[in-house]
């Protein structure tokens, strides 16, 4: 398929100009850049393409399920053979209508971009044989066109970022689902998401280790219930003689999928656990969370794929995979180089650069985004894309070559796929955007908000929180004041939500936010962990 040269030149362009302010004391500086200074960036930012075909070799449209864009799409229409020439009418949201003529069916709507206003877009594609009036066959596209960011446009918050996430660590320790586990040494059995340990346990790990040391009136009960869940954790984890020594079980129980998917293992969530036993032994210096670390890497070692990652669900009774689907390796790559970092053993380290390198040769070139959550079956490409392993990839690569121009306007790219995709700056509203958006909950008023993934387009506080973390990832690699503005405007939104007992419910929806069993504990753990890695942005630390 050949395209115009012009996508070349933006490519080009694009690539050398993304990292376009250098960090200096200035820039880390909240108030360093202006709202007109702003509003400019966001003017220079939307008016660009995200991933348009014919970069690195791609030849499929990724967009083919997305039902919204920020940024300029273009859409791959099928040749037709015999075709003169194809003439593309574009109805914007108020009805005006913009007529295009081209020899090809890749529609780009680049050009047309700045004149759309946000709403409901129709685009047809007609094919003619000798006169533009002589059609012979028609396509179709609709889509709603999404509001930017609106620097200075959001509403003020109730307390700072780091207020926020203190109160948010005093009411999980004290939540009755936690309480229950310090005092008896096991999960409490009303909490119905503890059907997913490996999960759940991993993130209360991690979080109180965190907050042991933000909170130092509150240690010792952070250290004493980090402790209760890993060692629970670790006694319902396959032995070592195990095709997966170590790793801990996804699903424990009946409730939600956990009966339905009895006996997988899906493979992302043994990292997570890993990384929770490092920082919990880096902390109390007990050599028993650094053995089950080293555990799971040796198994992870040992099953990792020529091509650098792991299938996504393998059967524990004989390590054999429950689908030909491959991981996204998200968690692996950073707790490998955690691994790295605690033992000096160059093989983790190797490990999670060749999990990196399946990024590289795989959806770094297709697109293909695929969200891999415990309790949704494994899809076909391009059906049900999330921003959550594109946004671990360009983290990886801030932190990994925050140097690196090239590699920074890959992750630049990435992170702009995130924000077109799932970040919501102006929530629509009305049953043609509800229908179009397929925005499950109607009832979130929220905005700014992250969604989750195509097949969940929820308001969720984790989503929030790695959209701010990647933006933080960004805005000190490259300085560029507008990630700190749209990181701090999401950690606005977060402490928003947050009750005044400090609880900050998962999902943003009034009907669900009464049920305290629909509050992820992981996920209220992430939300806290953003709004720290935030406050220190700010403070310019």
């Amino acid at each position: 398929m050949k395209h115009d040269d012009g996508l070349w030149c933006w490519v080009a362009v694009w690539t050398l100009t993304l990292v376009a302010f250098a960090f200096d004391a200035q820039a880390a500086k909240c108030t360093a850049a202006t709202t007109a200074e702003l509003e400019r960036l966001v003017a220079e930012d939307v008016a660009k393409p995200v991933r348009p075909v014919g970069v690195d070799g791609q030849t499929e449209y990724w967009n083919v399920n997305a039902t919204w864009f920020m940024y300029p799409p273009s859409f791959g229409f099928a040749p037709v053979k015999g075709a003169n020439g194809y003439r593309v009418r574009v109805v914007d949201a108020a009805g005006k209508v913009h007529l295009m003529e081209q020899t090809n069916s890749v529609v780009s709507l680049e050009a047309l971009w700045p004149k759309l206003p946000c709403g409901r877009t129709e685009v047809w594609c007609d094919a003619y044989r000798r006169w533009s009036h002589w059609t012979i066959h028609r396509d179709f596209r609709s889509f709603w066109k999404m509001s930017p960011y609106r620097p200075g446009a959001y509403p003020k918050v109730p307390r700072g970022h780091a207020d926020a996430a203190k109160l948010c660590c005093s009411y999980m320790l004290d939540m009755p689902w936690l309480k229950t586990y310090a005092e008896t040494g096991k999960p409490d059995p009303t909490y119905n998401l503890n059907s997913y340990p490996a999960k759940m346990d991993s993130a209360v790990v991690s979080l109180m280790v965190d907050v042991a040391g933000l909170m130092p009136e509150r240690r010792d009960a952070a250290i004493k219930l980090a402790r209760t869940a890993a060692d629970h954790l670790i006694s319902i984890s396959q032995p070592k003689d195990a095709p997966l020594a170590g790793f801990p079980p996804t699903y424990h129980g009946k409730n939600y999928t956990a009966a339905e998917y009895a006996g997988m293992n899906m493979l992302g969530h043994p990292a997570c656990a890993g990384s929770a036993y490092l920082k919990l032994y880096a902390l109390v210096k007990d050599e028993k969370y650094l053995a089950a670390a080293k555990l799971i890497g040796e198994t992870y070692l040992r099953i990792q794929g020529e091509d650098g990652t792991w299938y996504l669900k393998i059967w524990e009774k004989d390590g054999k995979p429950v689908t030909p689907n491959r991981l996204h390796p998200c968690s692996e790559m950073p707790f490998l180089d955690e691994l790295y970092a605690v033992t000096g053993d160059v093989r983790f380290q190797a490990a999670a650069d060749r999990a990196f390198g399946f990024f590289e040769r795989g959806p770094m070139r297709d697109w293909n985004w695929e969200g891999q959550f415990e309790d949704v079956e494994p899809t076909g490409k391009y059906e049900n894309l999330t921003k959550h392993p594109a946004t671990s990839v360009a983290i990886r690569i801030a932190k990994r070559w925050p140097k690196d121009a090239k590699r920074l306007a890959q992750a630049r790219e990435l992170l702009r796929f995130a924000e077109d995709q799932f970040v919501v700056w102006d929530r629509p509203k009305g049953e043609d955007a509800d229908s179009m958006l397929a925005l499950l909950g109607h009832q979130w008023d929220v905005a700014p908000a992250v969604v989750e993934q195509y097949y969940y387009r929820e308001a969720v506080d984790a989503s929030a929180a790695k959209l701010i973390n990647t933006y933080v990832a960004l805005y000190e690699a490259t300085g560029n004041p507008l990630d700190l503005a749209k990181a701090q405007t999401l950690g606005d939104s977060i402490a928003r939500v947050q009750k005044p007992n400090g609880r900050i419910q998962t999902i943003w929806s009034t009907e669900v936010g009464k049920d305290l069993q629909q509050d992820w504990v992981n996920c209220m753990a992430a939300s806290v962990k953003a709004l720290v890695n935030l406050a220190r942005a700010e403070a310019g630390r």
